[in-house]
């Protein structure tokens, strides 16, 4: 075991920070092991005493506090050496924010929510423009303490807030860190977890990205809800709202505060359930197409329904299946291109879904089908609708099409 207060691994992993990349396999095996073995036993001994003290009422512990000793005992220390990049992203002080600070801040945020201060929640909007007001946010802060949770389900949220970054660390990119993470903190949410909140905890870190993406169409719903039924029927009530609080608190917590109408958006559907009521293919073809909007947006839906009926048989099919079978990664920047240029028939509506059909395509081909489609370069991928349609896809590179596919979409297994 790779104890980081006894050797240099902390050191060694700091120093594998590079640009995003692909490794192989056996490379990411080794990356995973360094990572997941990374940690101080003695110190989440301490933090597994002071939660349980908490839970039976014999002390009280802020989410600060806890999160201070847990970066202390794992690998979180080293967060403060990965920038978040962007403007967006730097302090009015002008330093720039790190994901070590972002998690800070949403530990104070949670604190913040416990006080009920809605002066802290009102001054971490999103300031170009202002589109959400002090009494909605105030709304907010009343729904959360509506769940009245108990001090365990508390320290749940509060592992997975502390946690749900934590497949930053191992580099992969293209938005797969919250995949990476599930099986990265697997031990450190066995030695802190309450009793009877692994599952929950596992739960909120895998999919608190992947609910925000419902709503753009990038994520089915049913890879929410699946997970969630399997859940242990004691703790499911608690699962959309953790994610909604990692939404809402974590938009706060980046840069100078990012909250808006769409975050709280997202924050409501989550507590009511509605973000993931309509999980049927046109749903999601609509959110894709037209941007997600309203939740659940039935203009949206029945267009979609009415491109989806007037397609060839075998594209609809290919299509279909790629909606109920996979997350789409990036597909917002591929959307963006084609709405922003003139398409080659005029119809950038037309192109989006032939598009989506020429992806569909290529993943098909593919076995195992994988989980994950990564636009990992959009403007070769719009360079393919533009350049011949969906084409033949013939697997020898002897099509123009998928040599630009090749280099423009990743296929990744779950």
């Amino acid at each position: 075991m790779n104890v980081i207060s006894k050797s240099g691994n902390l050191f060694a992993l700091a120093l594998d920070h590079g640009e995003a990349t692909y490794l192989e396999r056996d490379e990411l095996l080794a990356r995973r092991d360094r990572v997941r073995h990374a940690y101080d036993p003695a110190g989440l001994e301490n933090l597994k005493a002071m939660t349980s003290d908490y839970i039976a009422g014999r002390r009280d512990l802020t989410a600060m506090e806890f999160y201070l000793e847990l970066e202390q005992a794992s690998l979180l220390i080293l967060f403060h050496t990965l920038p978040r990049r962007g403007a967006r992203n730097m302090h009015a002080n002008g330093l720039q924010q790190s994901y070590g600070d972002h998690i800070r801040l949403m530990m104070l945020g949670f604190d913040k929510f416990d006080q009920f201060d809605i002066d802290w929640l009102v001054s971490r909007r999103w300031q170009t423009p202002i589109d959400v007001g002090r009494s909605e946010l105030e709304e907010s802060m009343r729904r959360y303490h509506d769940l009245d949770l108990a001090p365990s389900e508390k320290v749940a949220m509060w592992i997975t807030s502390a946690l749900h970054d934590y497949g930053k660390i191992f580099r992969r990119g293209y938005g797969l860190d919250a995949e990476d993470a599930a099986p990265l903190c697997k031990d450190l949410v066995e030695g802190i977890a309450p009793e009877g909140m692994s599952e929950l905890i596992h739960y909120g870190i895998r999919n608190h990205d992947l609910i925000e993406h419902t709503v753009t169409g990038d994520t089915p719903a049913g890879f929410i809800t699946a997970p969630l039924a399997e859940l242990p029927e004691q703790v499911r009530p608690r699962a959309l709202p953790m994610l909604a609080l990692i939404q809402h608190i974590g938009a706060a917590s980046l840069g100078e505060g990012r909250l808006s109408k769409a975050k709280l958006d997202i924050y409501t559907a989550c507590l009511d359930g509605t973000i993931v009521a309509s999980g049927d293919s046109e749903t999601r073809l609509g959110r894709l197409i037209f941007g997600g909007r309203a939740v659940p947006d039935p203009d949206a839906t029945a267009r979609a329904a009415e491109w989806s009926a007037g397609m060839a048989g075998q594209d609809r099919r290919v299509l279909l299946d790629l909606l109920d079978r996979t997350v789409l990664h990036g597909w917002s920047a591929v959307r963006s291109r084609i709405l922003d240029e003139e398409g080659d028939d005029g119809d950038p509506i037309a192109r989006l879904v032939r598009t989506l059909v020429l992806v569909g395509r290529l993943w098909s081909g593919t076995s195992p089908v994988p989980t994950h489609v990564v636009m990992a370069r959009p403007q070769e991928l719009v360079k393919c609708t533009a350049a011949g349609g969906c084409g033949d896809l013939r697997p020898n590179g002897e099509d123009k099409t998928t040599e630009l596919l090749n280099g423009a979409v990743a296929l990744i297994l779950r």
